[in-house]
């Protein structure tokens, strides 16, 4: 491992090879070191208080509000006249259909197979090219990269992580495509078998990654999220 530069007179911020064979990623004691404990975010929630929160409302159309109200809180911006919550109601109801047999698997990302990823990028396509919103004008706006995204790690964060525009530019170039964000989570998912591994060859006790960096409960997928955001 290399040392590319220091942070704090106890650590260093070490790019590390991950078992995947990428070189490039987190060093576990420079994530405790720069992120704040879980709470010390804004936008700090668990993944299950924010799905009892937006995400299980008894209708469809009710679903669909909640979770646009989930997006907006994160400056998705979809439109909110009547015409553009039966459109997005319309939309996110039948994507859901077929995201609900799926509720019940949410493996950890380090865990996601290279098929799992591809059932993930097809949800995103899908997702995202839906019409979400309509205007004045009668234009229609698409639920698009970063509301799919969202979605997604509001659903499934245990295996997934956001992808805003400010990520995209990082880490894939600015690209919004499927194969842009199936790019992104095998990225993603090497970042997050390289901390498991340094936790698991550490002489630490702590019982996942999120403990070790003080984020219990944020799944690593979250971790990660956070990390990527902050521009660490």
């Amino acid at each position: 491992m290399s040392t590319t530069h220091s942070h704090s007179p106890a650590h260093q911020y070490v790019r590390c090879t991950c078992p995947a064979g990428v070189d490039g990623h987190y060093d576990l004691d420079y994530l405790a070191d720069q992120m704040e404990p879980y709470g010390g975010y804004a936008w700090d929630r668990s993944l299950d208080e924010a799905r009892a929160r937006y995400a299980r409302a008894v209708t469809t159309r009710e679903r669909a509000i909640t979770v646009r109200w989930f997006l907006n809180k994160w400056l998705t911006r979809i439109g909110m006249s009547s015409a553009s919550t039966t459109m997005f109601a319309s939309s996110y109801g039948a994507w859901l259909e077929a995201v609900t047999p799926l509720l019940g698997t949410k493996p950890a990302l380090a865990l996601l197979s290279n098929d799992e990823i591809e059932v993930f990028g097809d949800l995103f396509e899908d997702l995202s090219t839906r019409p979400g919103a309509v205007d004045k004008r009668g234009t229609v706006r698409t639920v698009g990269p970063t509301g799919a995204a969202k979605v997604l790690l509001l659903l499934f964060g245990e295996s997934v992580p956001a992808w805003d525009q400010g990520i995209r530019d990082r880490f894939v170039g600015g690209n919004s495509s499927r194969t842009a964000y199936v790019s992104y989570l095998h990225k993603m998912r090497s970042a997050a078998q390289c901390l498991e591994a340094q936790l698991a060859s550490s002489i630490s006790t702590a019982p996942s990654v999120g403990a070790y960096v003080n984020r219990a409960p944020a799944s690593t997928a979250y971790i990660l999220d956070t990390a990527a955001y902050r521009n660490l």
